[in-house]
């Protein structure tokens, strides 16, 4: 079907060149869009010279096509490209740090329940060896008793309580030990 459209095409327009085979056309790349635009223009079918300018169009679009492509990057790329590459090393060290306090949490947990256990185990052994009779029997050999009731005095604290000081004062002595105290309050101050 295609190719009896394009011999259609052909026939009815003669002065026009066949593009059906120029691939190089439909090239986007700015060496190849450079050629095709400084070749001039093909007016006639059967001339030899328009041949072989398609025939250098296409080998140039394919010695462009072979060769490898230079990638420019720009200094935002690079900058993306190195933000993220830190973000990811963060995330990295963060997962390494989770993953440390987690070991770190789980030895502590481990410790604490070993801690419980002697606990309770020190409980026993304290209340075993709290027996009331091993208690007396340790205090008759030191020779400690209980005490009696003639022993214990209750004090009465219903009462206010007061206390008188009774202390010789002269009024001439009074004077200078005073100062004398002003003097000594002051050089232990700036000592």
């Amino acid at each position: 079907m295609q190719a009896s459209v394009a011999k259609e095409y052909s026939k009815g327009n003669s002065h026009i060149e066949s593009v059906a085979y120029d691939l190089s056309r439909f090239d986007n790349r700015r060496r190849v869009r450079e050629a095709l635009e400084n070749e001039p223009s093909v007016s006639t079918h059967g001339d030899a010279r328009a041949r072989t300018r398609a025939k250098v169009g296409t080998a140039a679009a394919a010695q462009t096509a072979a060769r490898p492509r230079r990638m420019k990057l720009s200094a935002f790329a690079v900058l993306s490209y190195v933000a993220i590459f830190a973000l990811l090393m963060m995330i990295v060290m963060n997962y390494m740090r989770l993953n440390e306090i987690s070991v770190t949490a789980a030895a502590k947990a481990s410790e604490l329940e070993e801690l419980k256990n002697q606990t309770a185990l020190l409980k026993v052994e304290y209340e075993q060896k709290q027996n009331v009779d091993d208690i007396k029997s340790r205090a008759a050999e030191l020779g400690l008793y209980a005490p009696t009731s003639a022993q214990i005095n209750y004090i009465d604290l219903s009462k206010p309580d007061y206390a008188v000081i009774y202390e010789q004062e002269n009024e001439s002595d009074s004077f200078v030990s005073g100062i004398s105290r002003i003097v000594a309050i002051i050089g232990n101050f700036f000592e």
